[in-house]
């Protein structure tokens, strides 16, 4: 089986991918518990970051799911969802979070495609951080951090692709310079438990959706608009005003020019 499907989220992309190979073997224990997570086993799992002293509020899955390797039971590749929810106004940014580890020489990844309904997508992604793990005989190890941001209204459609008897992955791969591919996934289960968790935060702290971020059927209808009376225009040089008109008044006499 290829290193790649060797790694924590990308299970369920291995077994759909490698199809031959799935059905010759049985997933192992591990792929089959991460297979079965559900949104309630993320949500018992979620880490929140928010004091008094913040503007931001963050909610990480990072704890979800992890694969150890090793007797120092170290974490090589992982990935989860962050959001930031701005205390103010509840607008709230999501992103996700991947960490790559390998050996050789740098890659550099830079730009990731994933899935939409509408076909994939392609954007550059955010360096977070790189690191050199160490150096020996056969060359160095290697870890990038890089992510990039997911729009909500995206993630709500992956998170209601979630259903208990068929659980799948929401699938990326990262472009390097290199040109070394990684790809990878993530449980639908996982992205729909953190809008569940930032629907409650904004319930509870009286945050309002932005506007621009309802649908059509959430919308408020429009105002409907009164009806304008006309009015007469202004005098102006170009439209003076017309002249009044003498009254008519009774005749008058002259008594003395007799």
């Amino acid at each position: 089986m290829p290193r790649v499907c060797q790694w924590k989220t990308f299970f369920a992309v291995c077994l759909m991918l490698t199809s031959g190979i799935a059905e010759a073997q049985k997933p192992s224990k591990q792929v089959q518990r991460f297979l079965a997570l559900t949104p309630a086993d993320f949500q018992s799992t979620l880490t929140v970051k928010d004091d008094a002293l913040d503007t931001v509020a963050r909610i990480s899955t990072e704890e979800g799911f992890q694969e150890k390797r090793g007797l120092l039971r170290i974490v090589w590749n992982d990935n989860f969802l962050r959001a930031f929810i701005d205390k103010k106004t509840g607008k709230t940014d999501f992103q996700l979070y991947q960490i790559i580890g390998y050996d050789g020489a740098w890659r550099f990844y830079e730009t990731v495609n994933y899935e939409t309904p509408s076909g994939p997508d392609s954007k550059p992604v955010t360096v977070i951080d790189r690191n050199v793990d160490g150096c020996g005989t056969y060359g160095c190890s290697f870890t990038e951090h890089i992510g990039f941001d997911v729009p909500e209204d995206l993630l709500r459609q992956i998170a209601a692709s979630y259903t208990p008897t068929t659980p799948h992955a929401w699938h990326f791969k990262f472009g390097s310079k290199a040109g070394v591919e990684f790809q990878d996934g993530i449980n639908v289960a996982e992205a729909a438990a953190i809008l569940s968790a930032v629907d409650q935060y904004r319930a509870t702290h009286r945050l309002v959706q932005p506007i621009e971020k309802l649908t059509a059927a959430e919308a408020p209808p429009p105002t409907p608009k009164s009806p304008v009376t006309p009015s007469a225009s202004a005098p102006s040089p170009q439209n003076p005003a017309p002249k009044k008109q003498p009254a008519n008044r009774p005749a008058v006499t002259c008594v003395t020019c007799q």
